[in-house]
């Protein structure tokens, strides 16, 4: 059996766009997160620059985690570097002290 519909009528024709011509560019890569570790090590407080690989021990607490804190915040602010400092509990367990920046960065207003 033949078609028997009527043919349809002649339209205006349709514009496609490749839809790489509409791609925005890449956002560059954020920057990685300087974590900084403050723990205990037998009576001192150590703190871990997580990643550089150096370490420096305090006598206390307190200080371990002002020096970690003003480091972090000093990386943030200076060099734009995101940054968190945790301490490590007795169980084993991570406490999150701070965080400065974020790990996305910001994009430019269009102009």
């Amino acid at each position: 059996m033949a078609n028997d519909s009527p043919p349809r009528p002649v339209s205006e024709a349709t514009v496609m766009m490749s839809s790489t011509a509409l791609k925005r560019p890449e956002p560059p890569p954020a920057p990685e997160r300087l974590h900084f570790i403050v723990r205990a090590v037998g009576d001192q407080w150590e703190v871990v620059f997580e990643n550089v690989g150096q370490a420096i021990v305090f006598p206390t607490k307190a200080e371990a985690l002002l020096e970690a804190r003003s480091q972090a915040r000093e990386r943030w602010s200076a060099q734009g570097h995101p940054s968190r400092v945790s301490q490590v509990m007795p169980d084993g367990t991570t406490l999150m002290v701070a965080l400065y920046g974020s790990d996305t960065p910001a994009e430019k207003p269009a102009t």
